[in-house]
This record gives C-alpha cells, sequence and structure tokens, in this order.
C-alpha cells in the first residue's frame, strides 16, 4: 500500500476528536496543517498585534482586566530546542516548501539554537489506528 493509500483509508475512516465539545460531532479529519491565526512578516509586527488582540474584549469581558504575562525567559535562541519536519509520510511538503523550512532550520541553527530534523517520538497516527482496527477498537 503506498502513503497516499494509506493516508487516504485513515482519512475516511478517522474524525479528529478533542478538539470540539463533547456533544458536538467529531471534526473530519484533515492533512492540512493550516493554521488560524495572527500572521506578520516581522516579530516586532507579531509583538504590536498581540499587543492589540490578546485578552477579553475590554467591551464585555475585560472591564477591570489586566493582562500581565510573565518576562520572555530568553532573549535569544541560543539553547532553544526545535524540531523542523520539512517532510513527514503522512503529509507531504512541495519542494519549495520542504527548503524554505530547510533554510530556515539552518538560520535556527545559526543563531544558535539546537535544531532535529526528525523524532521517534512523533505520534504515527495511522498505526494507532491500524493498531485499534486489528483489535477491534473503534
Amino acid at each position: 500500500m503506498t502513503a497516499a493509500e494509506r493516508q487516504a483509508r485513515f482519512r475516511a475512516a478517522h474524525a479528529v476528536r478533542g478538539q470540539t465539545p463533547p456533544f458536538l460531532p467529531a471534526l473530519p479529519y484533515s492533512d492540512d496543517l493550516a493554521v488560524v491565526g495572527p500572521m506578520t512578516r516581522t516579530a516586532g509586527d507579531l509583538i504590536a498585534l498581540f499587543d492589540a488582540i490578546a485578552g477579553p474584549d475590554e467591551l464585555v469581558d475585560g472591564v477591570g482586566y489586566r493582562l500581565a504575562l510573565p518576562p520572555p525567559r530568553a532573549t535569544a535562541l541560543a539553547g532553544f530546542r526545535v524540531l523542523a519536519l520539512a517532510q513527514h509520510p503522512l503529509a507531504s511538503s512541495d519542494e519549495p516548501i520542504a527548503a524554505a523550512l530547510d533554510t530556515l532550520a539552518a538560520g535556527l541553527e545559526k543563531a544558535g539554537a539546537k535544531v532535529s530534523r526528525a523524532s521517534a517520538l512523533l505520534p504515527d497516527r495511522y498505526a494507532d489506528w491500524q493498531r485499534r482496527a486489528a483489535s477491534g477498537a473503534s
């Protein structure tokens, strides 16, 4: 069975649970890694954006509310550990995306971060599904 066939079979038989309240139906599974959230071109722009949107709406829930985040643990990347995945068996990347991620990982390494390109600790959702299916669990 090819990776694409495994992926299609897994998607057809599996929905995502844990991202919705129990009284709502499970979300259909997708291998799209899109994230809804703030996107900026620079870290400075991201800081300004978070300053504007962090915390509850002042007009409704935020009366008397003060957002007090702890200071950052570090101001440099040295010492941070980063997992940079350009490819994954269940979510392949096009070559330009993989190349951009590799460039980013190289930049993080140059800045002092310890960058790993793979991890045995990543969950293998397809293998988990196979084990459940073989045991008769749903």
